[in-house]
């Protein structure tokens, strides 16, 4: 499954369904573990619920606490209630302005979206202090938890830099953890539908910030550039650094992009 708007029907689950009452209920977002984002309502009111489904591994309860943390220096969306059933978990926030990077009107413009996802990442980890914040998303604690995790790993799922690598090869890469180029607190998916956008190309906040913590600024921009090729092609990465105001890293990149592949 990859994650994107659900082209298929979809069902509501019944504490979705309440949550709405009334108003509209428009599915924006699948994820692959099969969570589910709704829109609720339209227009500067509207509201958001995530709902992720028993058994699916994601810990909404993670994601309130980073967003009420995080909310004190940067633009995340606010948290309404959360909560959960038999069938799931369930994440109610307000809507921020703006649209995220991967809508269709930024699809037809990549170049501005690009560099509104950098300056926007840059904005983020310039904001949000390292000191005092209470979660890590270190690469030491990632690797641990990848190689504990081996029996698991599914090659036939990553990237096709990766897919050719045996598990010593992956063992020794990961055993190799560049030096901190810079500690910040990272968003944990800094993809480009993560970052939304004004009409005007600027960044306006960020969502989905589930695996927000302390860890190398290269753990988040690793994979911020890896995004714009998958969502809008080739060639956009230095588009992207450019404004996020940093030169490539090829060795950090490497690492921060196979840590991603295999494991949390």
């Amino acid at each position: 499954m990859i994650a994107g708007a659900p082209r298929e029907p979809v069902r509501f689950p019944t504490a979705v369904a309440a949550l709405a009452g009334a108003a509209s209920l428009v599915p924006v977002w699948r994820n692959e573990l099969g969570g589910l984002t709704w829109r609720i309502g339209d227009g500067p009111d509207r509201r958001f619920v995530k709902w992720a489904p028993a058994g699916s591994g994601v810990r909404l309860e993670d994601e309130v606490e980073r967003l009420r943390w995080a909310a004190r220096f940067h633009p995340v969306p606010p948290v309404l209630d959360h909560g959960a059933d038999d069938g799931g978990t369930w994440l109610l926030t307000r809507g921020l302005p703006g649209r995220s990077a991967v809508d269709p009107v930024w699809l037809a413009d990549p170049r501005r979206a690009v560099r509104g996802v950098g300056a926007g990442l840059r904005a983020l980890h310039d904001a949000l202090p390292v000191e005092g914040c209470p979660f890590g998303w270190t690469a030491a604690t990632r690797v641990s938890e990848a190689l504990d995790a081996m029996g698991t790993w599914r090659p036939a799922r990553w990237h096709a830099v990766h897919a050719g690598l045996a598990p010593a090869d992956v063992r020794a890469r990961l055993a190799d953890v560049p030096d901190v180029d810079r500690l910040v607190v990272c968003h944990g998916d800094a993809c480009a539908p993560n970052t939304l956008l004004t009409d005007d190309g600027e960044w306006s906040g960020h969502v989905d910030l589930g695996s927000l913590g302390v860890a190398d600024r290269w753990a988040d921009l690793a994979i911020a550039t890896w995004s714009t090729e998958w969502n809008f092609g080739p060639g956009w990465e230095p588009h992207l650094l450019d404004a996020y105001g940093v030169e490539p890293d090829a060795e950090r990149t490497a690492f921060y992009r196979l840590l991603w592949d295999v494991g949390p």
